[in-house]
């Protein structure tokens, strides 16, 4: 393997994402450890035959239908928000790279945000101060928190 092959393999390694690069049949020519240990994909799989349903939209960028396209990807047991961009060689699309950012990862770092801290201090402050019976539910239906002065 040559130099800047091992490079490559090592930055991709080092980011905090998965990072799956193909070229225009669709193939894996690179991809993070951190992918290839979460979807279970490698060097020469077929993108189009691993994610079926994630296919067209990779298709659109390849096919310069599309420039950059954002989505959600679910599997079994984890699921992602997805960018999608082209690779350009000499102006010409020669791939694409697809991004994945783990939805814990997305949610952990959405608690950070002091925007979201400033909201989340709000809504303590609302519920604290109702004199009616309030619950907070998740997606899920499951109460998370309660106006009665203990949690649920």
């Amino acid at each position: 393997m040559a130099t800047t092959d091992k490079h490559l393999n090592a930055l991709l390694d080092a980011t905090a994402r998965s990072i799956i690069a193909i070229d225009r049949q669709g193939q894996v020519t690179n991809i993070s450890r951190r992918a290839k240990d979460r979807l279970n994909l490698f060097p020469g799989d077929s993108l189009a035959t691993a994610f079926p349903d994630f296919w067209p939209p990779v298709n659109n960028i390849l096919s310069g239908q599309s420039t950059q396209q954002t989505l959600s990807l679910q599997l079994v047991n984890a699921e992602f928000l997805v960018d999608i961009n082209p690779l350009l060689l000499n102006n010409e699309i020669c791939g694409a790279v697809c991004t994945l950012v783990d939805s814990l990862q997305l949610e952990a770092m959405t608690r950070n945000l002091p925007s979201f801290q400033t909201l989340s201090r709000e809504l303590d402050t609302i519920i604290d101060s109702s004199s009616d019976g309030l619950f907070v539910c998740d997606a899920k239906r499951h109460p998370r928190q309660s106006g009665l002065g203990t949690d649920p």
